[in-house]
């Protein structure tokens, strides 16, 4: 238990550290799931905590077989995802979806999750999205 938190908080801090060096970016999703390959059967029990939860988020912890989620601000989309795979959650504030960074439409990761049928294409779509727009980053 004790190397798990140690994993999950270190997951944590790195991702408050890339938050704080582009405040304006969304990068759990790609962070997660580069997260995911690194530790893999890791995660399997564990807490996570964020700041943002949504549908790709919690499609992610599902394919990850998180036991817990904790969060400022969860969508209702991902709390269903959540409550319907026995996942517990705690959150502060429920939404109900997450928009993109112009609060003019879904953030384009929801939209992925949306798309998918399970959440194993859920994330097999997720990763290769990511993968998209880091290489047009280039």
């Amino acid at each position: 238990m004790f190397k798990k938190t140690v994993i999950v908080c270190l997951f944590i801090f790195t991702r408050l550290l890339l938050l704080a060096q582009n405040e304006n970016s969304n990068t759990f999703d790609k962070d997660y799931i580069r997260f995911k390959e690194t530790l893999d059967k890791e995660l399997i029990n564990s807490s996570i905590a964020d700041k943002i939860v949504g549908m790709a988020a919690s499609m992610l912890f599902v394919y990850a077989k998180v036991s817990a989620v904790f969060t400022q601000l969860i969508s209702d989309p991902g709390l269903k995802i959540l409550q319907e795979n026995n996942i517990a959650s705690q959150f502060e504030k429920r939404v109900p979806n997450i928009l993109n960074h112009r609060q003019n439409d879904v953030c384009p990761f929801e939209k992925q999750a949306i798309a998918s049928k399970t959440v194993e294409e859920a994330y097999h779509n997720l990763r290769s999205f990511a993968n998209q727009k880091k290489l047009k980053k280039r």
